[in-house]
């Protein structure tokens, strides 16, 4: 059983590590916002911020509503760089670990 926990566990910390890179990448501006690219890494980000909070990982709150955000970008919210920024430091502060429980 331990064993199950500690793979859920690595499959949320590789989740979440990826989710930082695919930040620090969409930052670079490599990838144009209104690519599909674009597009497929902010669903990817909202789905795996979501797994963290369905796991009770209740410090992935902050960056799960900026990437809300940042999937319905309208004009009247902040530039997605803006957005992005602040997503890169809530992220800074969210770790997957045996603490959560």
């Amino acid at each position: 059983m331990m064993g199950l926990l500690d793979s859920k566990e690595d499959n949320l910390k590789s989740k979440l590590s990826f989710a930082k890179e695919a930040v620090s990448m969409l930052l670079s501006g490599e990838i144009k916002p209104e690519s599909n690219l674009y597009t497929d890494m902010v669903e990817k980000l909202y789905s795996i911020l979501r797994e963290l909070l369905e796991a009770g990982i209740i410090e992935a709150l902050d960056a799960y509503e900026l990437v809300v955000m940042l999937r319905c970008r309208f004009s009247s919210l902040p530039e997605s760089g803006e957005i992005l920024r602040n997503l890169k430091e809530a992220l800074g502060g969210v770790e997957v670990g045996s603490s959560q429980d």
